[in-house]
């Protein structure tokens, strides 16, 4: 893999900061500063961490935090300036768009454009995917389902039938997302009864749900998931 780097001159263009040493220094990286590097760049916006500075480290900081003769980049913000360096540095291929020969696409699902739905993947009758969703692999999409363009499906995720999902979310692996809640009521004959869950789980824009999650269906209408 060929080694990503930019000079801290792209770097502040990047993320709208100022550069403080050598504009030409090439930054390959982002490391913490416990485990700072050559030619790497450490994030620095809590003052308590200015007195585990060491000589040599390349920062990206506060205005005024970089000290003399130091090297790096003043940001206003820079926590948020981080998020363009973490996109850039990260390592991850994006997957190839198409259908991997061993899913099991439903011929009366509907599938949009320049989606990627990898290996092991099913996906029932009348579910949609939505433009540019990626679907990793080993992913189970239920009868009905509505997947909103761009979101993107970790492995092992099993979203179950008539759920729906919005736009530009994450789903991290092994989510259940639309499973039955949890419904029962005592009976004096029987001990319990179950009460059918025919709700449905709505998830909206821009949300990302966490690794392992469990978001059950309603018992009739929608567990309502927003940002």
């Amino acid at each position: 893999m060929a080694v990503k780097h930019l000079s801290l001159a792209q770097i502040a263009e990047l993320t709208g900061g100022s550069v403080k040493g050598d504009p030409n220094y090439v930054v390959e990286s982002v490391s913490a500063m416990e485990n700072y590097k050559e030619h790497s760049i450490s994030p620095l916006w809590e003052n308590k961490f200015l007195q585990s500075v060491k000589p040599g480290m390349v920062l990206i900081t506060k205005p005024g935090w970089i000290a003399e003769g130091g090297a790096g980049i003043e940001v206003d913000d820079p926590r948020r300036a981080l998020i363009p360096l973490l996109l850039f540095f990260d390592p991850h291929v994006p997957e190839r768009q198409g259908i991997h020969p061993s899913a099991s696409v439903s011929a009366a699902a509907i599938i949009g454009g320049d989606v990627h739905i990898g290996a092991n993947c099913v996906v029932s009758d009348e579910a949609v995917i939505g433009d540019g969703c990626v679907l990793t692999g080993n992913i189970w999409i239920g009868r009905g389902v509505s997947i909103g363009a761009g979101t993107r499906i970790e492995s092992g995720v099993s979203i179950l039938d008539f759920v729906v999902v919005g736009k530009n979310c994450i789903i991290h692996p092994n989510a259940v997302l639309g499973s039955d809640g949890f419904g029962f009521m005592p009976d004096p004959k029987t001990g319990l009864v179950r009460i059918p869950q025919i709700g449905r789980v709505t998830i909206e824009d821009n949300v990302e749900i966490g690794a392992c999650t469990c978001i059950d269906r309603a018992t009739f209408g929608d567990t309502h998931i927003g940002c």
